[in-house]
C-alpha cells in the first residue's frame, strides 16, 4: 500500500483531520462525503470500473438508434421520390 492510498483510505474511513489530503488536492467536501458513502456501502469495489453490462446496454441502445435512423432515412427517400413524381405529373397536366 502506498502512502497516498493509505492516506486515501484513512480519509475515506473518516480519520485524518476531515480529509486534509482531499483539501490539498482541491476536492470539495461533497466529493469526499460521496466517496465515503460509496466506500462504506461497497468497499474497494466502489472504485473499480463498472461491469460490462452497462456498456453492452449502451451498445445495444446505439445499435437500436442507428437502425431507427436508417429506417427514417429510407422513408425520407421514398417520400421525396413520391413527391417528385407527383410534381412531375402535375407539371405535365
Amino acid at each position: 500500500m502506498t502512502a497516498l492510498s493509505a492516506s486515501f483510505e484513512i480519509a475515506l474511513e473518516g480519520g485524518g483531520g476531515n480529509g486534509k489530503c482531499f483539501c490539498d488536492l482541491g476536492l470539495a467536501d461533497s466529493v469526499l462525503s460521496r466517496w465515503r458513502k460509496e466506500y462504506h456501502e461497497r468497499g474497494e469495489a466502489a472504485f473499480l470500473p463498472q461491469p460490462c453490462e452497462q456498456a453492452s446496454t449502451q451498445d445495444q441502445r446505439i445499435v437500436e438508434l442507428e437502425r431507427f435512423c436508417g429506417q427514417l432515412a429510407l422513408e425520407n427517400q421514398v417520400l421525396k421520390k413520391a413527391l417528385q413524381s407527383m410534381g412531375s405529373r402535375s407539371a405535365t397536366s
